[in-house]
C-alpha cells in the first residue's frame, strides 16, 4: 500500500510539472561568451534531458571500457580453475579403472591448473602409487 501510494504521489507530481511547463510560453534566453540562445523552456528542459543521457552512457561507456582487463582476467582465471576440477575428476575416475598413464597425466595438469596441493593432494599420491 505504501508503495502505491509514493507511485501515485510521485506521479501527481511528474503530472503537475507537465502542465506547468506546458502553460509556461516564456521563451528563455541564455547569454554566454557572445553567444545568445533563445528556446522555450520545455525545448531546454528536453535539451537537457538529452544531455544527461548522453552523459550517463558516455560514463557507462567509459566504466565499461576501464573494467575490462579485471573481466577478462576474471574470466581467465575461472576457465583455468574449471579446467583444473576437470583434470581432477577425470583424474580420479582413472583411479577407479587403473589407467597408470591417464592418472599420472591429469595429476600433473590438476595441479599446474589448481596450484592447491589441498585438493590435488589424493590425486598426486594415487598418481605417485600406480607408477
Amino acid at each position: 500500500m505504501r508503495r502505491l501510494g509514493g507511485f501515485l504521489l510521485v506521479t501527481a507530481l511528474l503530472v503537475m510539472a507537465g502542465v506547468w511547463l506546458a502553460d509556461q510560453p516564456d521563451e528563455i534566453t541564455i547569454r554566454w561568451q557572445g553567444w545568445r540562445i533563445d528556446t522555450k523552456m520545455p525545448i531546454l528542459l528536453l535539451g537537457l534531458l538529452f544531455f544527461a543521457a548522453f552523459a550517463a552512457g558516455l560514463g557507462r561507456m567509459a566504466r565499461s571500457v576501464v573494467g575490462a582487463p579485471g573481466r577478462l582476467s576474471g574470466a581467465r582465471q575461472t576457465k583455468r580453475t574449471l579446467k583444473g576440477y576437470r583434470a581432477l575428476s577425470e583424474g580420479l575416475a582413472a583411479v577407479a579403472t587403473g589407467d597408470t598413464r591417464r592418472v599420472a597425466r591429469l595429476a600433473h595438469q590438476a595441479e599446474k591448473l589448481l596450484k592447491d596441493p589441498s585438493l590435488t593432494g589424493l590425486l598426486s599420491v594415487q598418481a605417485a602409487r600406480a607408477r
